[in-house]
């Protein structure tokens, strides 16, 4: 099956909030309503849009659904001629590993 790489929109963060839930791995996640952890996502990624520090890209199936995402922060470093990317989060769904 192959994978489309694209940059996440505001569209794509029920998805993204559907994964962070799916995984489990947060309490403060698991402890709010579907409602409240999309509302947050989509909060967090409008900040992550207010300027180029960010980037997020998520992948879609061969059917067009957000299988995962990533999440870029660009740090600045006086050594480099220029940013340097940190991944933050890296996550995929269960069925869409392997």
């Amino acid at each position: 099956m192959r994978a489309n790489v694209r940059p996440a929109t505001l569209n794509d963060t029920g998805a993204i909030a559907s994964i962070l839930r799916e995984l489990g791995w947060f309490a403060h996640i698991s402890g709010e309503s579907a409602g409240d952890t999309e509302a947050r996502v989509a909060r967090h990624f409008e900040l992550c849009g207010a300027d180029d520090s960010h980037t997020v890209l998520v992948t879609e199936d061969g059917r067009g659904e957000v299988a995962g995402y990533v999440a870029v922060h660009w740090l600045p470093y006086l050594m480099l001629g220029g940013p340097e990317g940190y991944v933050s989060e890296l996550f995929v769904r269960e069925g869409a590993r392997g």
